[in-house]
């Protein structure tokens, strides 16, 4: 998908907002609407003024938690199928995605000694072809390469132990 200027603007703004919004079962549009009303005027992005761009951005959170419950919905032989995977606001343009195809895979690692998810985004993957085991072995394998490196941001914090979530995601142009 080609972004416009105006949902460019609002990603880094509201997508954390909106995606964790749809995520607790509340509504997108809501959460922006209520987030903006808490800015000084004339210091809120345009783009989260404009109803359009607040509501693509929902509905790709809510593309998003789709795409991770279908994963998570796949029996372990299960080949991945395309409802396992969702646009981003980053995402490239899907003629883009189709002549060169590349994800970038949101997954929540369990991690020794972390009482919830630790999320790292693992890139350079650009085949799903295969069984949801071998996926998630895969992100695993990624996943104890990010334990090597244990500081926020950097590694995961500890040692991991398992994969708790897995939102697959189309790549950005030029990924």
């Amino acid at each position: 998908m080609a972004l416009g200027q105006s949902i460019r603007q609002a990603i880094g703004t509201a997508w954390r907002g909106v995606l964790g919004a749809v995520n607790a079962g509340q509504s997108g549009v809501s959460a922006v609407a209520g987030a903006v009303q808490n800015i000084l005027p004339g210091v809120a992005p345009p783009s989260l003024l404009d109803t359009t761009v607040v509501n693509q951005l929902a509905g790709m959170a809510n593309s998003w938690i789709n795409a991770r419950e279908n994963y998570a919905a796949l029996a372990p032989t299960d080949p991945i199928t395309s409802d396992a995977v969702t646009l981003a606001p980053w995402s490239m343009d899907l003629n883009a995605f189709n002549a060169a195809p590349s994800y970038h895979v949101v997954v929540g690692f369990n991690v020794e000694g972390q009482s919830s998810p630790v999320f790292r985004t693992v890139t350079g993957i650009n085949n799903v072809d295969m069984p949801r085991q071998d996926f998630d072995n895969l992100m695993l394998v990624n996943g104890q390469a990010l334990s090597v490196g244990t500081t926020p941001g950097g590694g995961v914090g500890g040692v991991v132990t398992g994969v708790d979530s897995v939102t697959i995601t189309v790549g950005p142009a030029g990924a």
